[in-house]
């Protein structure tokens, strides 16, 4: 496939939290005294419907959709709970994922450039390239932000 272009100006980062719990990201992101729900041009974005059930219970006047039901739709801000199941992303992932970058010269100086990493096969690789597509559909929801949610599974009760 060819490569997609994008007509933004591309200055805009993901911004992943990891080592936060479910509440206090919620502390940052709903300051005290505010209310706790997402606007017309937001969307939270879930991968199971497990999660979805549990998201629309929290925030039952925002927009909460599974990934594969928002192909095609856009918004403002996208935030992304538990792209990873609450769990660590498998090592072999993130070197495909490096591997594929260093191919296309896109690694910064001072990368882990001497790492071996696996050619990526489609069909030894099937899960992972599942994955990353989900992913890449779920970014490109977002118009101006996308909020990535990938603390501790257990916290998603609260």
């Amino acid at each position: 496939l060819e490569p997609e272009t994008s007509e933004g100006t591309g200055n805009s980062r993901p911004v992943a939290i990891f080592e936060l719990t479910w509440e206090v990201a919620m502390e940052a992101l709903f300051p005290a005294g505010i209310e706790r729900e997402f606007g017309a041009e937001q969307c939270l974005l879930v991968f199971t419907s497990e999660d979805r059930k549990r998201m629309r219970k929290l925030f039952p006047a925002s927009n909460v959709h599974m990934v594969t039901e928002v192909k095609g739709l856009e918004y403002d801000d996208v935030f992304l709970c538990w792209p990873f199941g609450g769990q660590a992303i498998p090592t072999q992932v993130w070197l495909l994922a490096y591997t594929y970058l260093k191919e296309l010269g896109q690694l910064e100086e001072g990368s882990a450039e001497n790492r071996r990493a696996p050619v990526f096969d489609a069909h030894r690789h099937a899960e992972a390239n599942a994955l990353w597509k989900q992913l890449y559909v779920a970014i490109t929801r977002a118009r101006k932000r996308v909020w990535i949610f990938a603390g501790p599974k257990a916290e998603k009760g609260h």
